[in-house]
């Protein structure tokens, strides 16, 4: 039997640094930390996140939490203010080199910020998190998904139809499974990930945003 944890003692101190940093990044902004339930009565409604189901002995079967995002939306409309949480959140089906059934998440919740401003927040709190790991600054950019289409995959992402986001995967290299070939969102996801994505530059950091409201994980 192996006792020994896989986690030398300089990566624990590490870690410690890092959770350190982003409480005081929060509580300097007056942001209020926040803990909910793990183990929730609902499974995720998105489709491609599966949830790891608990069985507690005196209860229907529960749910480890897969983000806490919805017990924090609960405590937004009761009033709580600028929240935010880190915990651990569980997936299944996921573990390889980036992905682990169990991982630890820092979400939180501004009101009244716009999704850049967010998204400044975010690129700050990294640009800390890294400077704790001895890692530079890095510069940072902000296009929008149609200028990223437009500059990376020379096609219109929103005007395009399925066949011509095929015919850019083709001359692209990428191949197109027969499931996904007229699936116009799925080839978007593909374009993105295998073409487009591919063009940032690894030592810069790139916020992209206004995607399509179809390429949303959970349509209204």
């Amino acid at each position: 039997m192996k006792w020994k944890p896989a986690a030398e003692r300089q990566a624990l101190a590490l870690r410690a640094r890092l959770l350190e940093t982003a409480r005081r990044f929060f509580s300097d902004r007056g942001v209020m930390e926040v803990q909910t339930p793990v183990l929730v009565s609902s499974s995720c409604p998105d489709p491609n996140i599966p949830s790891i189901v608990a069985r507690p002995s005196h209860s229907d079967p529960m749910y480890l939490h897969t983000s806490p995002e919805h017990a924090m939306k609960r405590l937004l409309c009761a009033g709580s203010g600028d929240i935010y949480q880190i915990c651990p959140v569980f997936r299944d089906g996921e573990a390889g080199r980036y992905h682990n059934p169990e991982f630890t998440m820092i979400e939180w919740y501004r009101i009244g910020y716009s999704h850049l401003r967010v998204a400044d927040e975010t690129v700050a709190l990294i640009q800390q998190l890294l400077a704790v790991c001895g890692r530079p600054n890095a510069p940072t950019e902000q296009i929008s998904y149609h200028e990223a289409f437009m500059r990376y995959a020379g096609i219109d992402p929103h005007t395009a139809d399925a066949g011509e986001l095929a015919k850019v995967c083709e001359s692209s290299g990428v191949e197109v499974p027969d499931s996904v070939a007229e699936d116009r969102d799925a080839l978007l996801d593909l374009l993105l990930g295998v073409v487009v994505a591919a063009n940032f530059a690894p030592e810069r950091f790139y916020v992209l945003h206004d995607y399509p409201a179809t390429q949303a994980a959970l349509e209204c």
